[in-house]
């Protein structure tokens, strides 16, 4: 949509049509270009910002080979925009998942506690899953699959048509990353192995078992420190109590402690794997290419002061841990400035938050999607 487009590029230059000067006219050509979508657009506003903003972001190979099939932006709580589209040069089917924009989408993300995940989704193994974000799947594959008039009929055509090597793949940022997981398993209950899912920035989503079952057919991407594939309410009360057991014990300014003006004391400093250091991604990752995936490498609990942890027990009230699904893509920024480090690591991996500089920054999509461009 046009929020974000215009967010992306609020720092360059205007030129070509994607500087903010000039954004206005490049987005009221989606009254135009919404005529494109053989089932309609829903909710956009009357210049069509949201479809010219999509066309404007669309590679220009994409562009030239996209069926753009159909769009929704009536954005509600348990509700994510998305778009249809069929790939014919790639003899794919593509469902995009907007990620958290307004208010409704942020209740969504606040609904978070576990839920079994219903039989229609047909998981590889029982497991629980984010409450708000497998309502919002389930209204997504409800809205595309069957409420949409035609639009069903036309995606199982389509791949009816491309045969052996048609596929579908389920895309997503963020809130779009947790639901195109989850859509997915839902989608394969009816479409089996050809549907697949690229997960970026995907936040903790389902139980481990479960999350791990979905690597045959789920990637999750994310970078450094990114906050949101740690997050749960399990991890989030953890982090709190942690937070408070360091400010207890540290000696220094409380205030300048939390603006950053003052460092730790010696004593709390000792022992702990800091961020924003030379060797972050060694602290952080083990990359070891060509191997299996490795976990995340921390301190040993000895050494861990700053941060001990709550035990177990003082967890088992707080819900069932979640994690982000599949096959899970870390990228971290290397010692030499615009290169990154990269290693698969498990979904458990992803049981605590870690705080660093860059933990809401890692989260943005230009971020992650430039340090995958470098990789590639």
């Amino acid at each position: 949509g046009w929020p974000l487009y215009t967010l992306e590029r609020m720092t360059k230059c205007c030129g070509c049509c994607h500087g903010p000067f000039c954004q206005c006219a490049c987005m009221c050509s989606g009254r135009r270009e919404a005529k494109q979508f053989a089932h309609g657009v829903e909710g956009d506003n009357c210049c069509g910002y949201n479809i010219g903003a999509l066309h404007a972001s669309l590679p220009p190979l994409i562009a030239a080979s996209a069926e753009l099939l159909h769009a929704n932006y009536r954005n509600a709580v348990f509700q994510p925009a998305y778009f249809v589209a069929v790939d014919r040069a790639r003899s794919t089917v593509v469902i995009a998942i907007r990620g958290t924009l307004s208010m409704e989408d942020t209740l969504t993300d606040a609904v978070a506690s576990a839920v079994a995940v219903p039989e229609a989704f047909a998981p590889p193994v029982p497991g629980l899953a984010h409450d708000g974000i497998l309502r919002a799947a389930a209204w997504v594959y409800s809205d595309v699959m069957e409420h949409v008039a035609g639009l069903g009929d036309t995606i199982r055509a389509a791949l009816a048509e491309f045969g052996e090597v048609g596929s579908m793949v389920v895309v997503g940022h963020s809130l779009g990353a947790g639901t195109a997981a989850l859509l997915t398993l839902r989608m394969r209950a009816e479409f089996g192995a050809r549907v697949r899912c690229f997960a970026y920035a995907c936040p903790a989503v389902m139980t481990l078992e479960l999350a791990r079952a979905c690597a045959p057919f789920t990637v999750t991407a994310l970078r450094g420190y990114d906050l949101v594939p740690r997050l749960s309410v399990r991890n989030t009360f953890e982090l709190r109590e942690n937070v408070i057991h360091a400010l207890r014990r540290e000696t220094a300014n409380k205030h300048a402690l939390l603006c950053g003006c003052a460092p730790l004391s010696s004593s709390m400093r000792e022992g702990v794997a800091r961020p924003g250091l030379v060797n972050e991604s060694e602290a952080l990752l083990s990359v070891r290419p060509m191997q299996r995936p490795v976990p995340i490498v921390r301190p040993r609990a000895a050494a861990a002061t700053l941060l001990p942890g709550m035990d177990d027990a003082d967890l088992e009230g707080l819900g069932s841990a979640l994690y982000p699904p599949g096959r899970v893509l870390q990228v971290l920024a290397a010692a030499n400035k615009g290169e990154y480090d990269y290693g698969y690591v498990d979904p458990a991996a992803l049981d605590k938050v870690l705080a660093g500089k860059t933990m809401f920054l890692d989260h943005m999509p230009w971020k992650l999607f430039d340090a995958l461009d470098t990789l590639t």
